[in-house]
């Protein structure tokens, strides 16, 4: 995705510090706290998260543009509009029913679960471990959020991060629930995705909460899909959110297999 698209994510101040940056010049923290009339601590949060996006390297006092910075496919606006009524009735279904105050939750990547971070603002005092830049950027502004992002290598195909040190932190990492998403439910057979690499993180992830604690979630319209690379049996989660605009066929085909709530979707 391109500069000006991931600049959407972004406040105002953001986009015209990273402005500043895209022009080759390096930028002074006391400086341009001044230029912006706020706390030179606001300036040092605004740089760790372009240094935590791959967009800068820190210099002492400031910042500069990251030479080897390559361009990351962030979510783009169809992605995250696609059946958008439908993923945030998910998205409200997980935050009202399974998510609780205080709860440790690890968040893999996709449109689904963006919807489910955003939606983390009705809920206090939770600590999110992702792998995914897209939740990393929204997250970062939920003051009672904590969040940890795996590290490893990023992907600069799906804006997450993977690799054998990403895999040693979720081996490493116990939590109170697991929610993934995925690319295609197919009956019968499992979830799979269309990315090896989110498919190989994805099968550590699960372990990452106890049986009984484990969600996968994605909308109707991934129902019967096909994907290149399956990532779970119908066994390894508990349950299966998806929303009310699943047919009874639909339904009939996965019930045996896996216990399923229902999102009902409301017209946005």
């Amino acid at each position: 995705m391109s500069d000006n698209s991931s600049k959407e994510k972004l406040n105002e101040r953001q986009k015209k510090i990273l402005e500043k940056l895209q022009i080759g010049k390096d930028i002074s923290i006391n400086d341009v706290a001044e230029e912006f009339n706020v706390h030179p601590m606001t300036i040092r949060r605004d740089l760790k998260l372009f240094e935590e996006m791959g967009i800068v390297v820190r210099t002492y006092g400031g910042a500069r543009t990251n030479p080897t910075r390559r361009s990351v496919k962030y979510l783009s606006d169809e992605d995250i509009n696609l059946n958008i009524e439908k993923k945030v009735a998910i998205a409200r279904y997980v935050v009202e029913n399974i998510i609780k105050d205080n709860d440790y939750i690890y968040l893999d990547s996709g449109s689904t679960i963006l919807q489910v971070a955003k939606a983390l603002i009705r809920r206090s005092r939770i600590t999110v471990a992702t792998n995914s830049i897209d939740i990393l950027a929204e997250l970062y502004h939920q003051p009672d959020v904590n969040t940890l992002i795996l590290g490893g290598s990023l992907s600069v195909n799906s804006s997450s991060m993977h690799g054998p040190y990403a895999i040693q932190r979720l081996k490493a990492l116990k939590v109170s629930k697991s929610i993934l998403s995925c690319d295609a439910v197919v009956p019968k057979q499992g979830f799979f995705t269309n990315n090896d690499i989110e498919a190989t993180l994805n099968e550590f992830a699960i372990e990452t909460a106890e049986k009984g604690n484990r969600y996968i979630i994605a909308d109707s319209t991934k129902i019967g899909e096909l994907s290149a690379y399956k990532f779970a049996n119908f066994k390894d989660f508990d349950v299966f959110v998806t929303d009310s605009h699943i047919t009874d066929k639909q339904l009939r085909l996965l019930e045996n297999d896996i216990d399923i709530a229902i999102a009902q979707v409301k017209q946005l």
